[in-house]
């Protein structure tokens, strides 16, 4: 069996001897009755990974790393060696409806230094560059789904058959309302209104904000849409906006601005990192900041009713000046697969040198060695639709 290179994080990652956080996890996991704690690390071609730790064993993770190999998730191969899964603060979630698990968001190192494709660590120096301009990034994800079965062919609960909407449901409602109240009770606590507010009243300074998402819109679609199957929810039609806009309290734009003290980029779908979602959209904001780009026209119609779009909407279209927004300059559209986004990140300069160059140089590699695959298969519309005779 191979050694594993010893690792110790750099001063400037932490200044606390090892074991590094501000707690001893062994201890702190029998006080809380802990049995398992899953030590978590965010690879660059999924969402979140985890490796589950028994309590017994957990202090010498914190000493000596979690061991990880770096050709499974990043830009690398078997001759690099591994990386350390470190938690630099021994921030803890409790998890589960047992309670005795928990989990810890950790940085990754490779010979003792920052692993520069570690989206954590991209999104933490973006959080400084805000913070020394004195911004304060407040975030939260709203994760829409629907259950299914195991082979994908019917709904996971028989009783939520009118998806995506279930909740609009008063039975529904009513089974799910434990996990409501309590989503509910956090939103009160971070000072965050569950309600919509209609007068915008936005500075200047938000708008130059959503004037970055607006500009980088086609370069960060392949972060925040990373799979081949995200671009399927981009469809013309869907709730899901494709084209580049903005408005107030308007579900067709792609940014939506429902009240003055936040900003909805309605672009991001499940299947995106945690991370790179938020790092990108701070990213762009800052770009958008930093130049103090033009406002862009707000729309308050339905974008659907210009471009021809049709989702059941009776009333007719309004009288517009069709050829204003239907201009490929002023109206643009998202990228329509995985590889066009990625083609637009690669040729973002600003957007690249803001992210970190090693961490879109190795996402690209890996999305385009992902959309190889997908174009060597065939599917069964392929087989059904060709085959036909």
């Amino acid at each position: 069996m191979a050694a594993r290179p010893e690792v110790t994080p750099p001063e400037e990652e932490t200044s606390l001897p090892l074991p590094i956080g501000s707690i001893d996890l062994e201890l702190k996991g029998k006080e809380l009755g802990i049995k398992y704690f899953l030590v978590s690390y965010s690879p660059l071609n999924a969402d979140t990974r985890v490796s589950l730790i028994p309590r017994r064993a957990i202090r010498n993770v914190q000493q000596n790393g979690c061991g990880i190999p770096a050709a499974m998730f990043f830009k690398a191969d078997g001759a690099d060696p591994e990386m350390c899964s470190f938690s630099c603060h021994g921030n803890l979630s409790m998890v589960g409806c047992r309670g005795n698990f928990t989990i810890s968001s950790n940085d990754l190192y490779m010979n003792g230094k920052p692993f520069v494709q570690c989206p954590r660590r991209s999104l933490k120096k973006l959080r400084r560059i805000a913070q020394e301009k004195g911004f304060v990034m407040k975030s939260g994800i709203e994760p829409e789904f629907t259950i299914m079965s195991r082979d994908g062919s019917s709904l996971g609960d028989d009783l939520d058959e009118q998806q995506p909407m279930s909740l609009q449901c008063p039975l529904a409602t009513m089974r799910m309302s434990p996990i409501l109240m309590k989503i509910y009770e956090v939103m009160e606590k971070l000072g965050w209104g569950p309600y919509e507010d209609k007068d915008l009243g936005i500075s200047s300074l938000a708008k130059h904000f959503i004037g970055g998402l607006l500009k980088h819109a086609q370069s960060s679609c392949a972060l925040l849409c990373p799979t081949v199957n995200s671009y399927k929810r981009l469809s013309a039609g869907s709730w899901c906006p494709n084209s580049v806009t903005w408005g107030g309290n308007n579900r067709t734009v792609m940014i939506r601005v429902p009240a003055s003290n936040r900003v909805e980029h309605r672009l991001a779908d499940g299947s995106a990192n945690p991370y790179l979602i938020q790092a990108v959209i701070l990213a762009a904001g800052l770009n958008g900041i930093d130049s103090a780009i033009g406002e862009y026209r707000e729309f308050e119609i339905s974008i659907f009713r210009i471009t021809g779009y049709r989702i059941s909407e009776p009333d007719p279209p309004p009288k517009l000046d069709i050829q204003v927004c239907d201009s490929k300059e002023k109206f643009p559209v998202t990228p329509k697969t995985l590889k066009e986004a990625v083609d637009a990140l690669k040729k973002d300069e600003e957007l690249v040198c803001s992210l970190g160059s090693e961490i879109v140089e190795g996402f690209c590699y890996l999305k385009l060695n992902e959309w190889e695959k997908y174009m060597w298969d065939i599917s069964d519309w392929e087989r059904g639709f060709y085959l036909d005779c």
